[in-house]
Order: C-alpha cells, then structure tokens, then sequence
C-alpha cells in the first residue's frame, strides 16, 4: 500500500470515527490498543530498520 493510499484512507477513517458515537469510538480504540499490542514486536522491529 502506498503513502498515498494510506493516507487516503486514514482521512476516510478519520470522517467516520469523527461522526461516531463515544461507545462507537471506544470500542474502535480498544481494537485499535488491542492490534497495537498482538503485532508489538513487529512494530518494534520495522521501527529498528528505519
């Protein structure tokens, strides 16, 4: 996926999350806190290579 694409679709999300309700956003983070902490040595490793 390309920076653009990315981007592209971080601002669609953005729309969406901005409309939610705040039991609608809560459970986004937690999935979000949740992904974050199952790929945590991945994310750890690509950051080491930058």
């Amino acid at each position: 996926m390309s920076m653009t694409d990315l981007a592209r679709r971080a601002k669609e999300a953005s729309i969406k999350l901005a409309a939610a309700n705040t039991e609608q956003k809560n459970r986004t983070l937690a999935q979000i806190a949740g992904s974050l902490e199952k790929h945590k040595e991945e994310i750890i490793r690509a950051n080491r290579e930058i």
